[in-house]
């Protein structure tokens, strides 16, 4: 049985429109942003709003890939 949610991740285009979306629209507030390094594959920026956001560049077929071959 589901107890609760650690995160949701988004897999987006455009980081800087949905980082809008989480602060504007659902009042979150940005505490970490990977800028051009990709330590976890792709740019990423972490929000908190009670629960964590996490938003990643490309598609989720891009990030399935990167996950199996590697960088």
């Amino acid at each position: 049985m589901v107890e609760g949610i650690s995160h949701i991740t988004f897999v987006v285009n455009d980081l800087e429109k949905m980082k809008h979306l989480i602060i504007e629209v659902l009042g979150g507030e940005e505490v970490y942003s990977s800028g051009e390094d990709t330590f976890s594959i792709s740019k990423e920026k972490f929000f908190l709003d009670n629960h964590l956001f996490e938003l990643h560049t490309g598609t989720l077929e891009d990030r399935l890939r990167r996950y199996t071959d590697g960088p």
